[in-house]
């Protein structure tokens, strides 16, 4: 599959194929695309904490109440926790780019768990804060997001509502100006 057929394709996923064992090794090429990605000044500002353990994953799912991903943390055969690190970021007009890092290398991790035929959704908006106490993220860093990883139950193609591409290109200049 091309790159772009996988973004295509790609959805999230929130509930998996349980049991699912998702091996060392596929975490380990999960980790290395979130390794391999740019960053602003190469500041890599990423961690990921590993969780496998089913009571620890409980305690994460819980920091994510009425959200239907929560029940995602709970089959999925591993969760990766994405920390970034408040230091390591390059601010600039007031835009902090260790956000836009972390965006870039978790889609990386994303694209290449669909390749390997799992799935995943990039969950946020919960207690974030609950999650770094539960796993012991220290001060300095903060919990930008939890990906449950797991077996696509479903792997019927899936219609995206998406905007049409005029809905927001421009060329040459912002269509109605300043």
């Amino acid at each position: 599959m091309s790159v772009f057929e996988t973004v295509k394709s790609r959805y999230s996923v929130r509930d998996f194929d349980s049991p699912c064992e998702i091996s060392e090794a596929q975490v380990q090429q999960l980790l290395e695309a979130v390794q391999a990605a740019p960053s602003a000044m190469n500041s890599q500002p990423w961690s990921v904490v590993v969780v496998r353990e089913q009571e620890t994953k409980q305690k994460i799912a819980s920091a994510f109440p009425g959200n239907p991903a929560a029940k995602g943390i709970l089959s999925a055969g591993v969760v990766l926790v994405a920390c970034r690190d408040r230091s390591a970021g390059f601010v600039k007009d007031n835009i902090d780019y260790s956000l836009v890092d972390m965006g870039i290398a978790f889609q990386q991790m994303v694209l290449v768990a669909w390749e390997m035929g799992l799935g995943t959704c990039w969950v946020c908006g919960g207690e974030l804060k609950k999650v770094a106490e539960v796993l012991g993220v220290p001060e300095t860093h903060d919990v930008i997001a939890v990906f449950p990883i797991g077996k696509r139950q479903d792997v019927q193609a899936r219609t995206k509502n998406r905007k049409d591409l005029a809905a927001f290109t421009h060329k040459e200049r912002w269509c109605g100006g300043r």
